[in-house]
């Protein structure tokens, strides 16, 4: 189980690669649609559970869920007020701070966030 301490950690990385997925379709839907094949997007070899993430079709949803399963037990560890919209969780933090905050430029290095020992403490 999760200590209050690392569900924000892990809330936080989940946020990144919520932002990185909600930026990079939109980018392809509204200025790239139709060159989707000429589109070079950020090697994900080094890290398969985030490559896999991303790949799903449904990885919008599947990370709004656990973002919100996570401020759940923020909350009963005192960690932060339980927030129920998910706007307010995911913007609290500016992206670059974040992105700072666990060694990455900016979001397209998620393939260095590293989300295993998190994960393997659920």
């Amino acid at each position: 189980m999760l200590n209050g301490k690392e569900a924000l950690e892990l809330q936080e990385k989940l946020i990144i690669i919520y932002k990185y997925i909600s930026q990079e379709r939109l980018m392809k839907k509204f200025y790239l649609d139709g060159l989707e094949d000429s589109l070079t997007s950020p090697k994900m070899d080094s890290n398969l559970l985030v490559k896999k993430l991303i790949q799903k079709e449904d990885a919008p949803e599947i990370l709004k869920e656990s973002i919100l399963a996570l401020e759940e037990i923020k909350a009963r560890f005192n960690i932060s007020e339980k927030a129920t919209d998910f706007e307010n969780i995911i913007n609290q933090e500016n992206l670059d701070y974040l992105c700072r905050r666990y060694g990455l430029k900016d979001c397209r290095e998620i393939e260095k966030l590293d989300l295993s020992k998190l994960i393997n403490a659920i």
